[in-house]
């Protein structure tokens, strides 16, 4: 699919010329993206349910995860609230 960016109203829009709708990240998903993009976090398994539902588990070990965040200046504390 071919992608072109308006650049006056600044949005992209796909080759048929339909706009591409921009997602809000929550910060779970920014720190599960940045675990599984730094191999901090490793896919387990991926699981599917009769309704053709995906359920992705990761795993990784909380200080490889506390050292990339320590390089950005996340603190410990703030990187946990990201979990709630």
């Amino acid at each position: 699919m071919a992608v072109r960016r308006d650049r006056a109203a600044g949005s992209q829009t796909a080759g048929n010329g339909n706009p591409i709708p921009r997602t809000q990240l929550t910060p779970q998903q920014i720190a599960i993206a940045f675990g599984l993009l730094s191999n901090a976090l490793t896919v387990n398994s991926v699981l599917i349910d009769r309704d053709r539902n995906l359920q992705f588990v990761v795993t990784g070990r909380l200080a490889n995860l506390e050292l990339l965040f320590k390089d950005l200046g996340i603190s410990k504390n703030d990187m946990l609230k990201m979990f709630d």
